[in-house]
């Protein structure tokens, strides 16, 4: 289980109860005091809904760095990216890291964080989390594209936009501009008291994290498949994108309580059709799951509302 997707997850849960909380909400205009605190602490949510994006794409990009096969994977085999994302770039974000670190403290931690560099070249299977989205206070914009191509998936942020659609996220019609306004609303937040931020911002955003997040999540998980299968994408073999991402969906069943399906997408059509009916969601991700493994296909799964709330890759 990703630890990574697991605070992700956890984390939207939270962020969820919290933008339903009346506290959030304004009141009459004439409370003034009630709607000062309210767009207070909307303010604080702005801050923390960029962060929950970022701390993802950080972790995440960090344990992928540590899944490739030591059998399969040389590190010539990498893209020139990656290969100086990992070297180059992780001694740029050791060294802005290192300035967070008590001063008793920072020389032994950057001589704990080299290996992984020092060793890149005769061990892939450690590769140093700083390599990406390390070496500023936040992730800019053009970062998850650039994680995403140096592992050789093509598209950058058109490939999240149509996986975000393939999961039932495709509302947002360019995740490049949402994920500036996740920043926009952050800054603005932390660094103009007086800055109001709507509520409907918030609520909205939570589509957009998780259209964000499971769709980087799914295209950098199957670039990572790819590679350990020898077949390097974008250098011995084409782009990874959407279209190589083959997805079974788990979802509440509309009229049996309790009960859970197995669905999947018509070829050629976006509608997803019922293949059978499970007893409780454990029972459906047991066998969906073995289903999924031996297809190279990964789990999504929804909600009643028809939006992801989990996912599994392998």
């Amino acid at each position: 289980m990703s630890i990574a997707r697991s605070n992700l997850q956890s984390r939207i849960s939270v962020l969820r109860d919290c933008l339903s909380d009346v506290a959030v909400a304004d009141g009459p205009p004439a409370d003034v005091k009630k709607n000062a605190i309210a767009g207070m602490l909307r303010n604080g949510l702005a801050v923390l809904a960029f962060a929950i994006t970022e701390d993802f794409i950080r972790d995440r990009t960090a344990e992928i760095l540590t899944g490739l096969s030591s059998t399969t994977v040389r590190f010539d085999d990498l893209s020139e990216e990656l290969q100086h994302a990992v070297t180059i770039s992780a001694l740029n974000g050791i060294l802005f890291r290192a300035k967070y670190q008590e001063k008793v403290n920072k020389i032994p931690w950057v001589l704990n964080q080299i290996p992984p560099i020092a060793n890149a070249s005769t061990n892939v299977t450690n590769l140093s989390k700083y390599s990406f989205g390390q070496s500023a206070s936040n992730i800019a914009e053009d970062e998850p594209a650039k994680i995403l191509g140096a592992f050789g998936v093509g598209g950058g942020w058109n490939a999240i936009g149509l996986t975000a659609k393939k999961i039932g996220l495709g509302g947002v019609l360019d995740y490049s501009q949402a994920f500036k306004d996740l920043a926009k609303r952050r800054h603005a937040a932390a660094h103009n008291v007086a800055t109001q931020i709507p509520l409907n911002d918030l609520l909205n955003s939570i589509k957009t994290i998780l259209g964000i997040c499971c769709s980087f999540d799914l295209l950098l998980s199957k670039a990572l498949a790819i590679h350990n299968t020898g077949s390097i994408p974008d250098k011995k073999n084409s782009p990874v994108s959407d279209q190589n991402i083959s997805i079974r969906f788990i979802s509440p069943h509309p009229s049996q309580s309790g009960k859970f399906r197995e669905q999947v997408a018509t070829v050629g059509n976006s509608k997803l059709h019922t293949t059978k009916v499970f007893a409780s969601l454990q029972d459906a991700r047991t066998q969906v799951g073995a289903r999924a493994i031996a297809q190279g296909a990964y789990i999504v799964i929804l909600g009643s509302n028809g939006v992801p709330e989990a996912w599994e890759t392998w």
